[in-house]
């Protein structure tokens, strides 16, 4: 089954705010394969510290000026109380 992952980053151009909206990403997937909001975040996080060119503090306070629009239900944002413990977003973040 495909489930897309859509983004559409924009920028205010002088540093103070970005938005990173997932509208029109695909629903909730069956199995082990959802990801939940704090994924979602930390994997922006990483993917900007790779795009700019300076060092960037692995931290919460650099999402401050990021705003973030995750459709819910989604396979970013499943909602926790209606999946079964076996298909729970935590598995997604795990390293084997």
């Amino acid at each position: 089954t495909k489930i897309a992952c859509a983004v559409n980053i924009t920028y205010d151009g002088e540093g103070a705010r970005a938005r990173l909206d997932f509208t029109g990403t695909g629903g909730v997937a069956k199995g082990n394969l959802n990801a939940n909001r704090a994924i979602v975040k930390a994997a922006a996080l990483y993917s900007l510290r790779c795009l700019i060119d300076a060092d960037v503090p692995l931290n919460e306070g650099v999402l401050e000026g990021i705003d973030f629009v995750i459709p819910e239900p989604s396979i970013l944002s499943p909602g926790q109380g209606d999946l079964p413990p076996e298909e729970l977003p935590a598995v997604t973040s795990s390293r084997s």
